[in-house]
């Protein structure tokens, strides 16, 4: 219902009479009670909400009668939401109006205030806690401005409110607790001195405090306990609910002395609550603080492990052991939960107040290792956890693990842990204690599973920690385990268990502790290899354990033959189904030559011809699919790095890499123009829906067209990245390696002219690429492909930093936005594209030397995969940057500087300086739009904003690689710290191309103010490193110094407001100022855009002269200059969007508690002289005896 508006009272408040004033308060309140009934009502219309919204805001800015109102509004008579209007009015007039408050309208709120906490709410039962917590804001923002120093008797007034009853009590608790929050823990104080005054007030009167506290809490209890049935019974609970909740805020950081006062009586009051079910979790949170107490020195952390005594300790296990036998309940459940972590963090306490010097004697340590050995075996996954994290501590000490004690439960651990990594408690299912447990600790499986991986990796790291020097005790449980899986039905997640437990224990194994267990090992291998199934999963499973246990071939090189058996047993099998199960098992052989190549190469380099033969049968025979047979050859070729022979492993690379070759240029007809490149892979077709393999043949006709470019590129990715010169200096020598041309001595890859071979058809293709993104191209697209060139949804999950991965693209989720058939289109285009980035990142750093001296390279690239670059999207250009052309600076030799990088950089970076700003000013202006949602991930808006500042981000990288590396050499490690960074000879030789050092300077200057913290940063610092050059060169004027000098200042204005970016543009623009200003007095004439708004003449002169005479040799700190250069800008750094209107709360500073000191004059020696008759010695030093 439409409401008069509230009219603003003019008269002074004090000069009403009382009467005028009452009546007056009265109906304004009347007033404004509707008002908030109207905004808070969802079926008033927004224009009119609105309206009321703005009447109240002129009422809070305007009225003298807010106080009255609010304490008016917030009498219990009123419904929640005014009460709550009121008190908020309170808290708004404090915080805005306290300074300019007359002495006697101080009075009149505090002691109101006082009153409303004595007799102005509803019993503790009754009222609401916002309610509660609103009273004590209003109180707090009163004492912040006036404790100690003009309110001294505030601790007496709060005692003497808790005398008056329960309500009062609890509302003081309120009022200390958020104290002590704003102050100490959260410290939302901002003014400094205030913050200091209040917490060294609160220092002071800790031990006062603390009594009052304990004798509230005894009190209460007492009462509590008299009458725990009834209704006042209740009441009592209720304040010894808040009395714990202000100790738990108190005992984190005030001195140990405190806590540990009366012979410990804190602690003895806390661990006898632990029996009682109303205040057990409000206790164990109290205890929980204090074990976890870090606010002091080591000795007085040492009197923390006094919960070891018996009679503490005792207490502690009691509770836990009765929360464990209640029904499965979420708060007994959480209670539990808690005492672990008490236990637990109280170990850590342990772990760092043992050491060497200071070892220390722990009563009851068997005891409590005992409850740590029940919290790993309970079913709760995350109790578990909480347990092996200490433990995993534990084992890690340098002490505690030499201790005989914990020695002596290692076995027991590892029965009991052991079995917990198989991945069972999913919470939608019930196969499993655990799955009651998951329900109550996670929303969904997803959830459980980003939980479980860290939770399986703790015990797998302790495993593997005690296998690298003890692997005998867990492989004898192992061994068992294993030996009845396979001999019995076992779940499959046991072997899932087993084989990643099983590599955990040899992964860091030697030779000589192989000796040791190498019987138990031979005979475990012998299982597996006989063992046979026909459940592919299970196999599987058998196979990965078979590679955990591959370093048993070092020491008995027999056993190689019979692995290999086994792993192409499976793959010569014909496939008959083309089900799940069995790719995952063909797939994961392929893998595992993989993986066995890289870790054992010289074992496996004896059955080399071998390999070579069986894959080659097994390929004609047409048992292996393309991409099997490309995974199968890349693994020899890992193995032939060992050969050490530059000749014999070229004949080798060549036998292979010749037909692949062959299919490349035979193909290039289809991919030398987009047009045909379009054609050949279907997506001028419409999809075909998509259907498993019908006898080894796909139903879509263009899939082999596919394959076919794929297994090329695949097959060319895996010889650029696996074949490598070996690193010693003398197999280099002796095989042939190394060669010298013109002068200077070359390793050449085996593989270098074979990939160089090709480098023409990967130009073509990567051009042919470019170009399907231009506009004309998308437009022969077929209709039902038109979404084949976004983003893979799980591409863009990444970016986000949502869940999701490529292991996910099947799932229904992702099916609902992009059907099948245009998904595995995406992912080919996806991965055929980035393919062609990464073979040239490759080229660039493991064959090197050839390829950058192809003839017309920087021609070839820039009319190839280089061209276009402005109709790419950015999320392509993004893979363009990341994956080749930070490689391609890097590893650049330094004779190919001039041919080769600076034509291509000359091509680039303009493109990307356009790119980047037209982007940001798209951003800019979809930020302005009021319907931009930062948080609705679905928008392309917001993913085009993540995007823009990745790659802002990552192009700077590059540019600070053009500038500090080159030459072979690789960038710095990301660090904005200018003064690790130092231009590389391919710096200076970018830095005298006009052209180039204009277009990089540029960028970096616009990167000041690109709304975004981190690439604000970078930018400065790369300014910071080209400035000194550029100004030395002599490569600007006066204009261009002026307009550096602005750019560096509207950075302020974007961007001052971060502090990262504050703190770097400040180091900028005093480097910019100290360099610019001899040589161009320009930056301090009149029409200067060095003159800021507000911005002191005389101030700004004197800082110029300061600068001068500091250039001419008299020294000046660098404190003393930032200072001086903040105070001109002050008014020129922006504010955040959030901070714009928003009103500046001052808390004014009151005079100091302590009278300044003042300083006695040191005596002259000749006085010290008179007034002792002695002499001070000095006359000695000089003395020659």
């Amino acid at each position: 219902m439409p409401v008069e508006k509230v009219e603003i009272a003019d008269a002074n408040l004090f000069a009403l009479t009382k009467m005028s004033v009452g009546s007056e308060v009265g109906v304004i309140s009347g007033q404004l009670a509707q008002v908030v009934e109207l905004i808070l009502n969802p079926a008033v219309p927004e224009q009119q909400r609105q309206q009321a919204f703005q009447q109240i805001e002129e009422f809070k800015e305007k009225s003298p009668l807010v106080s009255q109102c609010g304490f008016c509004l917030c009498t219990v008579t009123n419904s929640e939401v005014v009460r709550h209007f009121g008190l908020q009015l309170l808290e708004d007039i404090v915080k805005g109006r306290w300074n300019e408050m007359s002495g006697e309208e101080k009075v009149y709120i505090k002691e109101n205030l006082i009153k409303v906490v004595e007799v102005g709410t509803n019993s503790i039962l009754e009222e609401k806690n916002h309610l509660k917590d609103q009273l004590a804001k209003v109180v707090v923002e009163i004492i912040k401005r006036e404790w100690p120093q003009q309110w001294p008797s505030l601790l007496g007034e709060l005692d003497a409110l808790c005398r008056i009853g329960e309500t009062q009590t609890e509302l003081v608790m309120f009022i200390l607790l958020r104290l002590v929050e704003d102050v100490a823990i959260l410290q939302t104080l901002e003014q400094s001195q205030r913050r200091k005054e209040i917490y060294s007030a609160l220092t002071t009167n800790m031990e006062q405090i603390f009594r009052f506290l304990l004798g509230l809490l005894e009190k209460h209890y007492q009462a509590y306990l008299s009458d725990s049935a009834s209704l006042q019974g209740a009441k009592h609970c209720k304040v010894c609910m808040s009395i714990l909740n202000t100790f738990s805020s108190l005992v984190e950081w005030v001195p140990m002395q405190h806590i540990m006062a009366n012979n410990k009586y804190l602690l003895s009051c806390l661990t006898h609550l632990l029996k009682d079910e109303s205040l057990q979790i409000y206790a164990a949170d109290c205890l929980l603080g204090i074990v976890g107490w870090k606010a002091g020195k080591m000795t007085d952390r040492a009197q923390i492990l006094c919960l070891f005594e018996m009679d503490m300790m005792r207490p502690l296990f009691a509770a836990t052991e009765a929360a464990e036998q209640h029904a499965l309940e979420e708060n007994h459940y959480n209670f539990m939960k808690k005492m672990v972590q008490i236990l637990t963090v109280l170990g850590e306490q342990l772990c760092a107040l043992w050491t060497k010097d200071s070892p220390r004697t722990v009563p009851n340590l068997e005891i409590y290792l005992n409850a740590l050995i029940a919290f790993t075996r309970h079913p709760s996954q995350t109790i578990n956890l909480f347990a092996n994290e200490l433990w995993f501590k534990f084992f890690r000490h340098p002490d505690i693990s030499l201790n005989p004690v914990f020695l002596s439960f290692m076995n027991t651990w590892i029965q009991t842990a052991v079995k917990k990594t198989v991945k069972v408690g999913y919470p939608t299912q019930d196969n499993h204690p655990s799955c009651a447990y998951s329900l109550l600790d996670f929303d969904d499986d997803e959830e459980f599973w980003n939980f479980f991986i860290k939770y399986r990796l703790c015990i797998v790291e302790i495993v593997k920690h005690i296998s690298s020097s003890n692997p005998a005790t867990p492989l004898a449980l192992l061994d068992e385990w294993l030996r009845f899986s396979l001999t019995t039905p076992a779940p499959l997640v046991d072997l899932e268990a087993i084989s990643t437990l099983l590599d955990a224990v040899y992964s860091k194994l030697t030779l000589e502790q192989l000796n040791l267990i190498y019987p138990q090992t031979a005979a475990l291998m012998q299982l597996c290899i006989e063992f046979k199934s026909e459940d592919s999963q299970v196999l599987s499973e058998v196979l990965s354990c078979i590679s955990a246990m591959f370093i048993l071939v070092q020491k008995n090189p027999e056993a190689l033959s019979p692995i290999l058996e086994k792993i192409f047993s499976t793959l010569s099998r014909p496939v008959t189904t083309q089900s799940k199960e069995t790719r995952t098992l063909r797939r994961h052989c392929c893998a595992l030559m993989i993986r066995l190549s890289l870790k054992f190469p010289e074992v496996l380099l004896t059955a080399f011809t071998f390999l070579n033969v069986e894959i080659n049968r097994l390929f004609q025979q047409g048992l292996l699919t393309r991409m099997e047979y490309v995974t199968l050859l890349e693994a020899c070729v890992i193995i032939s790095n060992k050969i050490e022979n530059y000749d014999r492993q070229v004949e080798f690379i060549r036998s292979v890499f010749e037909p692949v070759v062959e299919q490349l240029k035979t193909l290039e007809p289809h991919y030398s123009s987009p047009e045909r490149l379009l054609q050949y892979i279907g997506l001028d077709k419409e999809p075909v829906p998509y259907q498993d393999k019908i006898n080894g043949h796909s139903t879509d006709p263009y899939y082999d067209n596919r394959c076919s470019l794929s297994t090329n590129m695949n097959f060319m990715l895996a010889v650029s990245r696996r074949v490598e010169p070996p690193t010693n200096p003398t197999i280099l020598a002796n095989g042939g390696f190394q060669v010298h041309v013109q002068g200077k001595l070359i390793t050449r890859n085996p593989a270098g002219s074979l990939v160089c071979s090709v480098l023409n058809n990967i130009l073509i293709l990567g051009k042919s690429m470019n170009q399907m993104f231009d506009p004309v191209m998308k437009s022969k697209l077929s209709p039902g492909f038109s979404k084949v060139f976004d983003l893979l949804e799980v591409d863009k999950n990444n970016i986000l930093g949502l869940p999701g991965s490529r292991s996910a693209k099947s799932e229904l989720t992702y099916q609902i936005k992009v059907p099948e058939p245009v998904v595995k289109m995406q992912n080919f285009i996806t991965e055929l594209f980035e393919s062609c980035q990464h073979l040239l990142s490759h080229l660039c750093t493991n064959i090197g030397y050839e390829f950058y001296h192809q003839p017309s390279l920087a021609e070839g690239l820039c009319m190839t995969v280089l061209l276009h670059l402005e109709g790419l999207p950015d999320f392509r250009l993004r893979a363009i940057n990341r994956m080749f052309l930070k490689s391609f600076i890097n590893k650049c030799p330094v004779e190919c500087f001039d041919a080769v990088l600076i034509p291509m950089l000359k091509q680039v970076v303009p493109v990307m300086m356009n790119r980047l700003q037209e982007r940001w000013c798209y951003l800019k202006k979809i930020r302005e739009n009021p319907s931009f949602d930062e948080d609705n991930t679905d928008s392309q808006e917001v993913l085009d904003n993540v995007i823009i500042r990745v790659l802002a981000r990552e192009y700077l990288e590059t540019i600070k690689a053009m500038l500090t590396s080159g030459g072979g050499l690789d960038s710095p490690k990301e660090d904005t710290n200018t003064a690790t960074l130092s231009l590389s000879p391919l710096g200076e030789r970018v830095l005298i191309d006009p052209e180039l050092r204009n277009d990089v300077m540029l960028t970096c200057l616009q990167g000041l103010r690109w709304p975004d913290s981190p690439s604000g940063c970078k930018a400065a610092a790369l300014t910071e490193l080209i400035l000194p050059v550029l100004v030395r060169n002599n490569a600007f004027g006066p204009e261009g110094a002026s307009s550096i000098m602005f750019e560096v200042l509207t950075g302020f204005q974007e961007m001052g407001m971060h502090e990262a970016n504050n703190i770097a543009l400040t180091h900028l623009a005093l480097l910019s100022y100290e360099t610019l200003r001899p040589s161009f007095p320009s930056v301090l004439s009149t029409p200067c855009p060095f003159f800021v708004p507000g911005c002191i003449q005389e101030d700004l002169l004197k800082f110029d002269a300061k600068i001068l005479n500091n250039n001419g040799g008299t020294g000046w700190g660098e404190k003393a200059k930032k200072d001086m250069f903040k105070k001109l800008i002050a008014k020129l750094i922006g504010k955040d969007v959030a901070k714009l209107f928003k009103k500046e709360i001052v808390i004014k500073n009151l005079p100091s508690l302590v009278p300044t000191k003042i300083k006695a004059r040191t005596l002259t020696l000749d006085e010290q002289v008179d007034r002792t008759g002695e002499d001070t010695g000095l006359c000695n030093l000089f003395n020659g005896n």
